[in-house]
């Protein structure tokens, strides 16, 4: 699924997948709204470390908040 904003591609997600698959699990609703977003689970506590993390990696803080907003934490893994 791409486009539209963070808010609205989950919900047409759902409804793809919803539809993709209707015939076949017609007696099971979706899981989507209870699967956390790639990149969401620990986003907090990256987050809360921005500052520590640039200077582990020697990086500004601005540079560290726009991975942490691209990718979540997934940070990490691009990181290292």
């Amino acid at each position: 699924m791409a486009g539209g904003k963070l808010t609205t591609y989950r919900s047409m997600a759902e409804d793809a997948v919803n539809f993709a698959v209707a015939e076949q699990f017609a007696d099971r609703e979706s899981l989507t709204d209870r699967l956390p977003l790639l990149g969401g689970q620990g986003y907090g506590e990256w987050a809360s470390r921005t500052d520590e993390v640039a200077a582990e990696h020697n990086l500004p803080p601005k540079t560290v908040k726009r991975l942490l907003g691209r990718y979540g934490s997934l940070m990490g893994e691009l990181l290292s």
